[in-house]
């Protein structure tokens, strides 16, 4: 979510003012719901810097910020002041290690910056006597194409450090003309960023997409470090132009492509819902994230976001009650699961019942509803009305009825209790309601089916079996 102009100038006005406690109470506060910009995040932490405030806070206000962004400028500000630390040796060098290692995971890959983060950390690791580890630090930051990684190679020579196998210098031959058509892309967007704001967002953005195309056509048969400086290229274009939202969308197909399930992955979906808290197509990517290592927290957020009114529109409502449905049919993650099942449904109904127009988001929430009350809840009385009323607004839908025909003769396979035999009659009155007209639609489009006689068939079976239960 953007920060407003005024927030900005209060920001400012609390610093000038010298109220210190009241501006750090106020900036948490900001930052809790919303993504500062890289300029706020500097100032913020010099000031912790010119207070001589606790290491361990000004850590900790650095990771805050790359939570929000990964801003490669205030990276290598944090770099540096690792670097001063361990010159006055007044931070552990186990600490500087872990801080370097995660810079470099999450900043190495940059194109133009990374080497730099990977040479640290090989002086590091060398300096603690760990040449196993840095050797394979150098192998890893050869293996991806950057910018500097003569610069790499340079201080691994330094280090006196080599590689022991031939397979990690081989990973980073990759073909020159993949590495110049990278280098092209990343010179013209440095040349763009420096006419900035004269180009404007737009033009950036067309020279990111195209870039971004053009990694996603290349890497389908690539190493893991490629797919990884790929996905950091994604991250760099996404700190580049957090306010638009196509470009999240396209990271998002990126990682729903590539099936990529990892820490990273949560990452950029909170990331993305902070920025567009109300998108419901960047929500459904975060709840399919969390659904797995955070049922209760998915259907937490799911439910919050229902009822807070603030969906872009009836579809988008309908699709994320669908997809909350659906979870409950996976994971039955509490006691009153049915109940909440009813609920979702009764409040899809109504407001089905107020735009008076069945979309085919609404028809498949319906749908996944009627499934779930049926074999989740064995509440089969329930899913008729639901398919009642379908009916009725698709007298001739196919996939409805053969839904219907497949579940009624799954409960008949195993036998039910004679109690759901009642249910049975029940279904007997909406197929006698209409058979006639359903079976003269079959008639009509008998032409215009493939294999119509064997539909037909089916459809008059599927009739007999109804009436005879």
């Amino acid at each position: 979510m953007k920060v407003e102009e005024e927030e900005l100038q209060l920001l400012e006005q609390l610093r000038v003012g010298g109220d210190f406690d009241q501006l750090m109470e106020y900036r948490t506060q900001l930052s809790s719901h919303k993504c500062l910009p890289e300029s706020v995040w500097k100032t913020w932490i010099q000031d912790l810097v010119d207070m001589q405030s606790d290491l361990n806070l000004v850590l900790e206000t650095y990771h805050r910020a790359f939570r929000d962004n990964l801003y490669v400028g205030l990276a290598r500000e944090f770099l540096a002041i690792i670097k001063d630390h361990v010159v006055e040796e007044t931070m552990d060098l186990s600490l500087a290690i872990e801080e370097t290692r995660l810079l470099c995971r999450n900043f190495g890959y940059f194109y133009l910056q990374g080497h730099g983060f990977w040479v640290y950390l090989m002086e590091l690791l060398v300096k603690q006597n760990k040449i196993k580890e840095a050797q394979n630090v150098l192998e890893t930051a050869l293996a991806i194409p950057l910018k500097g990684s003569d610069a790499i190679q340079k201080a691994a020579q330094a280090l006196e450090l080599s590689l022991e196998t031939p397979k990690a210098v081989s990973g980073q031959e990759h073909s020159t003309a993949f590495k110049e058509e990278i280098a092209s892309y990343e010179n013209a967007l440095m040349g763009m960023k420096r006419v900035l704001p004269g180009v404007g967002d737009e033009h950036l953005k067309k020279a990111w997409i195209s870039y971004l195309t053009f990694l996603l056509r290349e890497f389908t048969d690539s190493t893991e470090e490629i797919e990884v400086f790929a996905r950091a290229t994604f991250d760099r274009a996404v700190a580049d132009l957090y306010l638009h939202l196509d470009v999240w969308l396209l990271y998002i197909s990126f990682l729903n492509r590539k099936g990529i399930k990892s820490s990273a992955t949560l990452d950029v979906s909170q990331k993305a819902a902070r920025h567009f808290p109300d998108n419901h197509q960047i929500f459904l990517f975060r709840f399919r994230c969390l659904e797995i290592d955070g049922p209760s927290q998915a259907e937490s957020e799911a439910n919050s976001l229902l009822q807070s009114g603030k969906l872009d529109n009836h579809d988008a409502y309908f699709e994320i009650t669908s997809h909350l449905l659906g979870f409950y049919r996976r994971f039955s993650v509490s006691d009153d699961v049915c109940s909440r099942v009813q609920s979702l449904y009764k409040e899809a109904l109504t407001r089905l019942q107020q735009i008076n127009s069945m979309s085919n988001a609404a028809y498949s929430c319906l749908m996944t509803a009627a499934t779930v009350l049926a074999k989740t809840c064995s509440l089969v009385e329930d899913a008729l009305g639901i398919w009642d009323f379908i009916l009725n607004c698709f007298p001739f839908s196919l996939e409805t009825w053969m839904v219907i025909h497949d579940l009624l003769l799954s409960f008949h396979a195993v036998r039910m209790q004679s109690s759901f035999q009642i249910h049975f009659l029940n279904m007997k009155e909406v197929a006698s309601c209409s058979r006639c007209l359903y079976i003269l639609h079959c008639s009509r489009t008998f032409l215009n089916w493939p294999k119509p006689c064997v539909r037909i068939g089916f459809c008059l079976n599927f009739f007999m079996e109804l009436l005879m239960m």
